[in-house]
């Protein structure tokens, strides 16, 4: 069985059938990928839609805690404020708190001795 036998069983037609049936083939293989490819990438990009969704969720969510946050600046104002308001009637308070000690000072040493006249 030398190379002559097998050259001798090829004519036009059938070289062009097989000729055919490896396009045929490629045509398929090829269809194959592309159909993957495609699905492949839809898949990325359903992915990548989600990840920008949670990213601009994200920026929103940053965006009202900006807005709804006071500034230091501002705070420290007010903090201040609170502070002065404190220190200048802390003298008031402290008066206030001794004479309401002295009251009761007062009402305990009443209350023994009308305990011990008993």
């Amino acid at each position: 069985m030398g190379e002559d036998d097998r050259c001798a069983d090829w004519s036009v037609r059938t070289l062009k059938e097989f000729v055919l049936h490896l396009l045929e083939e490629r045509e398929y293989r090829y269809s194959q990928r592309f159909d993957s490819q495609n699905a492949a990438l839809s898949k990325a990009e359903r992915a990548a839609e989600k990840r920008f969704e949670g990213m601009n969720e994200f920026r929103a969510a940053m965006g009202d805690q900006q807005r709804t946050m006071m500034p230091r600046a501002e705070a420290e104002i007010r903090l201040k404020a609170i502070e002065d308001r404190m220190s200048q009637s802390s003298g008031i308070g402290v008066g206030w708190t001794y004479a309401i000690a002295a009251m009761a000072v007062i009402v305990s040493i009443v209350a023994v001795a009308i305990a011990l006249t008993k």
